[in-house]
């Protein structure tokens, strides 16, 4: 699903609403697995959150057309070290409210679901959504959301 969605969801949507409903989707998904009662619908979530990860290679284009074709590159690399890093701070950080969440000594005395790691990913997916607004609505009209390349230095 991750490889087949993007494609087919991408270019159906276009690049501004594949970012934007693309991260709602993914945090309406991380939320089914964080409150998922049993193993299929926790299954069911994570096809849910495959589906909205089309806002990723959505956002890396739109990334890619900003940039000009010498930078193409240096600014990929620097989107994928920013990922790997934030990668190993989120996986700390999961396991951390995971291990808080189903403990002995749970906060609220265990009333919260045990999936606050799901939880609060898609807190910070509503989040980005938000910020991810302010930024295309107002720049609504630019090439790089339409899938035009931005060539300034030829």
């Amino acid at each position: 699903m991750l490889a087949i969605a993007p494609r087919v969801f991408i270019s159906y949507f276009g690049l501004q609403k594949a970012i934007t409903s693309g991260l709602l989707i993914f945090a309406l998904g991380l939320t089914g697995a964080g409150f998922a009662p049993t193993p299929a619908s926790f299954v069911f979530s994570i096809f849910i959150v495959s589906l909205g990860c089309m806002c990723l290679p959505a956002l890396q284009s739109v990334l890619a057309n900003l940039a000009s074709p010498g930078e193409r590159g240096a600014l990929l690399g620097a989107v994928g070290g920013v990922t790997e890093l934030t990668g190993a701070i989120g996986s700390t950080m999961y396991a951390s409210l995971l291990a808080t969440f189903t403990s002995d000594n749970a906060p609220f005395g265990g009333r919260l679901p045990a999936g606050m790691h799901f939880i609060f990913g898609s807190f910070l997916l509503v989040t980005a959504w938000g910020i991810a607004m302010k930024g295309l609505l107002a720049n609504k009209n630019h090439p790089a959301l339409t899938g035009g390349i931005i060539v300034e230095d030829l």
